[in-house]
């Protein structure tokens, strides 16, 4: 096995700098890290299929249960969120409520574990997997179904989330709204106020300026388009569909034509109809997008 990481590992006590190979044996275990202590360990096992002859080689992760428990409720995960960049987990219930709170003070969201500022918020699967698997083996770790019920009642995280935490905030989206100075300045890379532009990536219209009654403040929590890549806020004060009840990702198309903004050269705008349901729709093959693309899936 050769060390990819740019980390010290250990395998079986022995130190393996990056880059260096060593050979491994059955039931050898590797620390992902200098030391034992606040790392992953992996054990390497032989396993005979029974139903073919070849051999498989499998992992078996052990985790300290404290590494797997949210700093909120401090019980174990409960649909494990992940926030950016600190990478700290929590419950989706426990981390929805304090996004909630910390919006409406308009104040910038912390890591309440660390108190760094975060920037983005999402679902991990892989550590869902682990906390499935931690329950599995320790059922006294398991909540109440009442608890559960309240907190599944909190949890609004359902794709990821673009936190700004105050950042001033680009109008270039916007520059449909202005006259042709302002659209020579934004030719120019340089924003409304004659500065430079140093935010780059996708911007949201309602940062910025008022679209449907709405306008985003410094705070504002942002979802992106994962069909056209677009910003939008993440809004639970409105009935608007923002999320596939299928997948949970995120689509624009509906909430931008309930605020009456249309596809542009500038803005782009998923189809209205993204949300209509299949029985409506008139399907005469599978989109070529379907399944990740993949053909064969298709063809099934």
């Amino acid at each position: 096995m050769q060390n990819k990481s740019s980390n010290v590992i250990l395998v079986d006590d022995v130190v393996v700098q990056s880059e260096d190979v060593v050979d491994i044996e059955c039931g050898a275990e590797v620390i992902a890290g200098p030391n034992k202590e606040g790392y992953l360990s992996y054990k390497f096992k032989v396993m005979c299929d029974q139903e073919s002859s070849k051999q498989k080689l499998k992992f078996q992760i052990s985790i300290d249960i404290e590494h797997a428990k949210c700093s909120i409720c401090l019980n174990i995960w409960r649909d494990v969120v992940t926030i950016a960049p600190c990478l700290h987990g929590f419950c989706n219930g426990c981390f929805s409520e304090w996004l909630n709170r910390s919006q409406k003070k308009q104040r910038g969201v912390l890591c309440l574990q660390c108190r760094a500022v975060v920037r983005f918020a999402g679902r991990n699967h892989f550590l869902h997997n682990i906390e499935e698997g931690l329950l599995q083996a320790d059922p006294s770790l398991r909540r109440s179904d009442e608890k559960v019920t309240v907190l599944n009642s909190y949890a609004t995280i359902k794709s990821n989330l673009v936190i700004r935490s105050g950042e001033r905030q680009n109008r270039k989206r916007a520059c449909f709204f202005m006259d042709e100075r302002r659209d020579s300045e934004e030719d120019g890379d340089v924003d409304i106020d004659g500065e430079e532009s140093d935010d780059a990536g996708p911007h949201c219209p309602q940062c910025g300026t008022e679209i449907g009654g709405f306008q985003c403040n410094p705070n504002t929590i942002h979802l992106q388009c994962q069909a056209c890549g677009g910003m939008m806020p993440s809004r639970a004060d409105i009935n608007i569909p923002q999320h596939c009840l299928g997948c949970d990702r995120a689509f624009c198309g509906a909430y931008w034509q309930s605020q009456r903004l249309a596809r542009s050269d500038i803005q782009l705008v998923c189809s209205q109809e993204t949300f209509k349901p299949i029985a409506e729709q008139t399907i005469s093959r599978i989109p070529v997008q379907a399944h990740e693309v993949n053909q064969h899936e298709q063809d099934v």
